[in-house]
C-alpha cells in the first residue's frame, strides 16, 4: 500500500540490502556511511508485524531481504553478529540487542520457511555462544561485544559492562533460548 511506498522513499540500502540512511520528521541528519544493527532490527520489527497483520507476503519478503544483508555482512567469521561500524557510545552498545528482540518477531512467524528460520536461528545460537564465551566477565557480566574481549574497567567506553550492555545480552539470550539454541 501506500505506506510502503513512502517507507521506500525515505530509506536508502546498499546492493545487501541493509539500511543505511533513513530520514523523516524526527531525524535531522542524514546518515550515508555506516549500516547499524539498530536500523535493521527496527524495520524488521515493522516489516514482521505488518506481515503477521496482513500475511502480505511483500512484508516478509522485505525482511527477508534485509536479513539476507546482516547474515552476510555484519557477522564475524565465527557467526557472531558484529557492528560493522564499532560501538562508540552507549547506544550503540544496545544496538544488537534491540536487532535480536525485533528478529524474534520475525521468527514467531508460522510462515517463514524452515531453512530461512535455521538460518536466522543459526545467527542468534553463533552470536549467544560467543557471547557466553567471549564476552563474560568472572562477576558474569556482559559486555557491549559479543565476540570479546570484554574489559570491564572501561567506564564509558564501548566495552563497558553497564546497564545497555546486559540488556542487549538478556535479548539475546532470551530470544536464543525461544529457540532452542545449544549454548555450550
Amino acid at each position: 500500500g501506500i505506506q510502503l511506498q513512502i517507507f521506500k522513499g525515505c530509506v536508502s540500502a546498499n546492493s545487501f540490502n541493509l539500511l543505511y540512511k533513513m530520514f523523516g520528521i524526527f531525524d535531522y541528519e542524514l546518515h550515508t556511511e555506516t549500516t547499524w544493527t539498530y536500523n535493521q532490527g527496527v524495520i524488521i520489527g515493522a516489516l514482521a508485524t505488518l506481515y503477521n497483520s496482513t500475511k502480505d507476503g511483500k512484508y516478509l519478503d522485505m525482511a527477508v531481504k534485509i536479513l539476507d544483508g546482516v547474515v552476510a555482512l555484519m557477522r564475524n567469521t565465527n557467526g557472531c553478529l558484529l557492528e560493522i561500524g564499532g560501538i562508540h557510545n552507549r547506544d550503540g552498545q544496545g544496538f544488537k540487542g534491540i536487532f535480536i528482540q525485533h528478529l524474534g518477531l520475525l521468527l514467531d512467524s508460522d510462515d517463514i520457511s524452515m531453512a530461512l528460520r535455521e538460518k536466522y536461528i543459526q545467527l542468534v545460537c553463533q552470536s549467544a555462544t560467543s557471547l557466553l564465551s567471549n564476552a563474560k566477565t568472572p562477576g558474569g557480566k556482559f559486555g557491549a561485544q559479543w565476540q570479546g574481549p570484554v574489559n570491564a574497567t572501561d567506564g564509558d567506553k564501548a566495552t563497558n559492562t553497564g546497564m545497555v550492555p546486559q540488556y542487549s545480552a538478556l535479548m539475546l539470550l532470551t530470544i536464543a533460548g525461544a529457540n532452542n539454541c545449544s549454548l555450550s
